[in-house]
């Protein structure tokens, strides 16, 4: 099943917009000499919006997968290769450009709250990898329209659609046909 935005209503974008401003109210004094994650928000938000429809939707796509303990995803061959596991303390972003630029194919995980995905990357939470994640790139465009039921600022619901997260389930956003990442 593949999911597509086509960005936010008028409505939308002047409760995401009043949402920032409050961020930016209680982000003030918070943290001096770092950046203010609300402008950061925005200017990325304001960006996406200007996009032509077409690239909206690209940037939209994704693809659920209702794994869970009782279905797990199959397996895969084993590439002959073996895995290196490390933890570098570096920005997942550019972690994954660097070794993209480097020839290999990286996977990047957002640890996604299973309630809102994208976690309170409005409501002002700061420092989780999630958040910041949501707030830099065009991730909100493939991963809201999986919001949870009843929230009335993300209107876009797949029919029937439960909430896919409670399961062990992941989406899957494929960087490769296009990606917006704001780097600071």
């Amino acid at each position: 099943m593949v999911w597509q935005s086509d960005g936010f209503s008028e409505d939308e974008w002047a409760i995401v917009q009043k949402q920032l401003e409050n961020v930016r109210k209680f982000a003030e004094g918070i943290e001096p000499g770092n950046p203010i994650w609300s402008e950061i928000t925005l200017e990325t938000l304001e960006f996406l919006a200007s996009l032509p429809p077409h690239i909206k939707a690209r940037l939209a796509e994704g693809q659920y997968f209702p794994f869970s303990v009782e279905s797990p995803a199959p397996s895969v061959p084993h590439a002959g290769r073996e895995t290196k596991i490390m933890c570098i303390d570096l920005d997942t972003f550019k972690a994954g450009h660097i070794l993209g630029d480097s020839g290999y194919r990286p996977v990047l995980i957002n640890f996604a709250n299973e309630c809102d995905a994208g976690g309170g990357w409005l409501s002002g939470m700061w420092g989780a990898q999630e958040e910041c994640l949501m707030r830099r790139s065009s991730l909100y465009l493939s991963l809201w329209p999986l919001r949870r039921p009843g929230d009335e600022l993300w209107r876009r619901s797949p029919p029937n659609r439960g909430r896919p997260w409670d399961h062990g389930g992941s989406m899957w956003v494929d960087v490769s046909r296009g990606f917006v990442v704001r780097y600071v």
